[in-house]
């Protein structure tokens, strides 16, 4: 699937995958395909993000109403 994705946005110039936790990619470094800027945007975004910013909040459990309805 990353093959794929890749494909639509552009590639790194020496076929590596540089997207690392923590770590800014050289804008030349990328070629965009469809894109414009991704690579900038993951420098001000993303680089710094790790997977558990990606998942949802957990929302509170709700109390349930046992009341009569008759």
């Amino acid at each position: 699937m990353a093959e794929q994705f890749f494909d639509f946005v552009g590639d790194f110039v020496d076929r590596v995958n540089l997207f690392k936790t923590g770590e800014t990619i050289e804008p030349k470094s990328f070629k965009e395909r469809c894109t414009l800027g991704l690579i900038d945007w993951w420098n001000a975004e993303l680089k710094d993000r790790t997977p558990k910013w990606t998942r949802p909040p957990r929302l509170p459990r709700l109390a349930r109403c046992r009341g009569s309805t008759g």
